[in-house]
């Protein structure tokens, strides 16, 4: 299956003029206009790229998010790009290896979360790639994202995640978030698709290779690297024709992701998983 079906297909949305002012080369030319809340947003010192942090949240639960209570069980994940540690990446030599990964390890960082002693959070103990997995309780939430998040703008990225976000705003924090960047309607304009991706289909059509699926701290972590490689896609398609699109963001987001790719990092290494049969599969 082709992603990108045909040249009249995929929708701009919102999304993609957020995006191209987020990481500095939006246009004039922009067929939806960019939220006030994103235009906003202040630079950093000496780029055009905006002074936020990207939180990529996942939430899964087999009892609902419409109520919350003690005895559910959940497990929360949550990784979190840095654009003033991005910026980083600009000046690292190609060649520096070593610098190259202790930078993106501090610019990307992912967390989970679990809440109840269950075989269902003990599953996603086992089945997180990213470090490991810290018990908390419900009332923990809000303090524990407050602290990631350190008083900084954010941008909170999701896949498709309205239920996510029903949960979420318990806590306050789709409220507080400078904007929300659904990679779902982001992808459907720079892939040129007619329909949603799941985060599985997503991931195929961009060539990153991933393991252990349905494990929140995974999800978020892969949404987010997701969203990194369609911001490269759009600024490559850009590229010829918006004197804006920085071929240093390209070189560095491709960085990221060749640093955490597997093989690179045996912390990120496995294999890809692929859906049955190609079909999507249920998020939760």
């Amino acid at each position: 299956m082709s992603s990108a079906p045909g040249p009249h297909t995929g929708i701009f949305r919102e999304e993609n003029a957020a995006l191209r002012c987020l990481f500095g080369y939006a246009g004039n030319d922009l067929e939806r206009p960019i939220p006030e809340v994103v235009l906003h947003c202040p630079k950093l010192e000496s780029s055009t790229i905006k002074d936020v942090l990207f939180v990529s949240v996942d939430v899964d639960t087999f009892q609902g998010y419409e109520k919350i209570s003690e005895g559910q069980k959940y497990h929360i994940g949550v990784t979190i790009l840095d654009t003033r540690r991005l910026i980083d990446l600009y000046n690292t030599s190609t060649t520096d290896t070593w610098n190259t990964e202790r930078i993106v390890k501090s610019t990307i960082k992912s967390y989970q979360y679990t809440i109840g002693r269950h075989r269902y959070t003990q599953r996603a103990d086992r089945r997180f790639s990213f470090g490991a997995s810290e018990a908390i309780d419900l009332s923990d939430i809000q303090a524990k994202f407050g602290t990631l998040v350190a008083q900084r703008r954010y941008v909170l990225v999701v896949h498709g995640g309205n239920e996510d976000a029903k949960f979420l705003e318990n806590f306050g924090i789709v409220s507080s978030a400078a904007y929300i960047m659904d990679t779902v309607k982001a992808a459907q304009f720079i892939l040129r698709l007619h329909y949603r991706y799941s985060l599985e289909r997503l991931l195929e059509a961009l060539q990153i290779e991933y393991r252990n699926l349905h494990a929140a701290g995974n999800d978020a972590h892969y949404a987010l690297r997701a969203l990194l490689m369609l911001t490269v896609k759009d600024a490559e398609q850009q590229r010829s024709t918006n004197s804006l699109v920085d071929d240093r963001l390209i070189r560095c987001l491709k960085r990221i992701e060749q640093t955490l790719a597997p093989g690179a990092d045996s912390s990120t290494s496995g294999t890809t998983q692929v859906s049955h049969h190609g079909h999507q599969v249920p998020r939760h």
